[in-house]
């Protein structure tokens, strides 16, 4: 794996962020909509309730509690939809950590395996790693890589 694919993920990460972020724009207006809608109603039933007409307002304030069940619950769809969303891309934000370390990982272990001479790019990806969460298994493989080339590089001076 090279710089440019690390780059490429890095610009998907960003994009899922972005759009995670409209996300939750999108759940805030459905909340002030639906505020909105609710004082709109109610104020058509206290325009449109004159008290000399008792049955028509009952029929009308039932009418408008109907109307505004409905789109409550249209509302509600759609908040738990995006909710859904909002989980199923915190899970992929997961994945893709996941999916980065072990690139960079396996990097590693290339760099260790062909190029163990390379302490520089070894130590750039494992600082890499470790700002992705990376574990302990590979913090023992770095330190003995580095540890027994620092060596190898005392003695020969």
């Amino acid at each position: 794996m090279d710089i440019l694919t690390l780059e490429f993920i890095q610009i998907f990460l960003q994009i899922i962020v972005a759009i995670t972020i409209i996300v939750s724009a999108i759940v805030l207006f459905t909340k002030w909509l639906r505020k909105k809608i609710v004082n709109i109603f109610i104020k058509e039933i206290d325009d449109n309730s004159p008290s000399c007409l008792a049955t028509d307002s009952i029929k009308l304030s039932k009418l408008n509690a109907i109307n505004l069940q409905h789109i409550d619950e249209k509302l509600n769809n759609i908040i738990i939809n995006l909710n859904d969303i909002s989980n199923k891309q915190t899970n992929n934000n997961e994945i893709i950590n996941y999916m980065e370390r072990s690139l960079i990982r396996l990097e590693i272990l290339r760099f260790i395996d062909r190029e163990p001479t390379n302490l520089q790019k070894i130590s750039e990806l494992y600082d890499m790693y470790k700002s992705h969460g990376g574990n302990s298994y590979m913090d023992l493989i770095y330190a003995e890589h580095i540890e027994k080339y620092k060596n190898k590089d005392d003695q020969s001076t």
